[in-house]
């Protein structure tokens, strides 16, 4: 016979069983609602919350008609039954402001238990990138982001590379990553430049806290021009003075220094052991710089080198000293003419670094090349030319920022709740690297170009 005790006992067992179940359902996806003191943060990448994007939240919540529209992320209950939130910090800071007016506004939310078995740099690090796919992130916020990242998986054992960082953000290359790095240590004078509008170029705010640190009075008068363009800026950085650079002056002036070069020819009468000989590279006009080709004879024979004359600065990385050993000139003037090909390779390999003209101009002398080489004709025997299918690059402004306009994305860039879906209204964009969603109406369409 069962004491009345052990069906008590059993009793509770039951009770736990269903609130197990209960439990259970809920881990598995179901929205739960929860009040806003259920529900906590902790290392959250962002710091800074835009007042105009929480009051409109705020608003919603307030209004019947709309409410929340889009559920927060928490992990499971923890030993207190409190809900650490994970995506969603913007929304549970607009509940509390809400249940304070109405007591029984509670936060949609759903329980992420797959979030539970990934790295602690891992979970860190999808919270930071939903952030930015939001672009409600500061600018010193998602440095910090990305340093932090860097640092916690580190400490885990993981190599994760800024090439990594990149690939996973949606930015153009490690070079991205590297500038991006640089403003964790802007000053309040650059970070104002961009929350102003002054200049929102991600490579010219990297310069410009390199240059403060060099050259404080430079960076005084640089601060101080009502216009704050890239060329500029680079130029001071190279020379240590200001001079303030037109882009399409610059670009004219780079076509009459070649002009000027080739018209010098080479004065090689008198060459001594070890002088070194320009000879202007003329084959290809470039129109944004200039190519010199560098002719060294020494006793045993000539080296060659290459020479590169832009304002983004990317040179060309084979110096004298990896140069073979030629017996006459135009041979290693040959060898320096075939380095242009590497270079310009890795110039639009840097696009972040580089402006939209440059860019096209590096591009264009590869399709030059490869078509005076031959590389783009036919194998001999071929019956039928193959058809070449053409991607294309779209540029545009948003709101005054060049950007381009994303077409391939990759899933987790996008986010899984954007998968097969249309953004009616809305496109993808890249602004410095950064990948954001903004409205349609705000994309201008400034130039296409078509490659391989």
């Amino acid at each position: 016979m069962i004491k009345p005790t052990n069906n008590k006992l059993v009793s509770s067992l039951s009770k736990l069983s269903q609130a197990a179940s209960s439990r259970k359902d809920s881990i598995s996806g179901t929205v739960l609602k929860l009040h806003p003191d259920e529900c906590y943060e902790m290392e959250n990448p962002r710091t800074v919350f835009d007042d105009a994007l929480l009051n409109s939240i705020v608003e919603d919540f307030r209004d019947p008609n709309k409410g929340q529209q889009e559920a927060i992320y928490v992990y499971p209950a923890d030993e207190n039954g409190k809900y650490r939130v994970q995506i969603g910090a913007t929304r549970l800071h607009a509940g509390r402001i809400v249940v304070k007016e109405n007591p029984d506004f509670r936060l949609k939310a759903i329980i992420d238990t797959a979030i539970v078995s990934k790295d602690e740099s891992e979970q860190y690090f999808e919270r930071g990138m939903s952030n930015i796919k939001r672009n409600n992130m500061t600018l010193r916020d998602r440095a910090n982001f990305i340093a932090d990242y860097l640092e916690k998986a580190k400490k885990e054992g993981k190599k994760i590379t800024q090439a990594d960082v990149a690939e996973r953000l949606g930015l153009k290359n490690s070079s991205a990553v590297s500038r991006l790095l640089k403003l964790r240590f802007m000053s309040a004078e650059v970070e104002s430049l961009y929350n102003t509008g002054v200049t929102t170029d991600i490579d010219t705010l990297a310069s410009l806290v390199d240059i403060q640190q060099e050259n404080p009075a430079l960076f005084s008068e640089l601060i101080a021009l009502p216009e704050i363009e890239r060329s500029t800026v680079r130029q001071a950085k190279k020379n240590g003075t200001l001079k303030i650079v037109d882009p399409e002056e610059a670009e004219s002036t780079a076509f009459k220094e070649n002009e000027k070069l080739a018209h010098a020819q080479n004065s090689q009468t008198g060459s001594t052991d070890d002088e070194v000989v320009t000879i202007a590279y003329v084959d290809y006009i470039f129109k944004t710089g200039s190519v010199n080709l560098l002719i060294k004879q020494t006793s045993e024979g000539f080296l060659a080198s290459l020479e590169t004359i832009f304002e983004h600065g990317i040179t060309n990385e084979k110096s004298f000293a990896e140069s073979p050993l030629f017996a006459s000139e135009d041979e290693a003037a040959n060898y320096a003419k075939s380095l242009i090909e590497a270079w310009a390779e890795s110039v639009i390999s840097d696009k972040d670094a580089v402006s939209i003209e440059e860019y096209q101009d590096a591009k264009s002398f590869l399709q030059w090349l490869r078509t005076s080489t031959g590389k783009a004709e036919k194998p001999a025997g071929q019956q039928r030319a193959k058809k070449v299918s053409l991607n294309a690059t779209i540029w545009g402004e948003v709101n005054g920022e060049k950007c381009e306009l994303l077409v391939n994305v990759s899933q987790e860039v996008i986010g899984a709740d954007m998968k097969d879906k249309v953004t009616s209204g809305f496109v993808l964009v890249s602004v410095d690297g950064v990948v954001k969603l903004v409205n349609e109406k705000d994309f201008v369409f400034k130039s296409a170009e078509y490659k391989e």
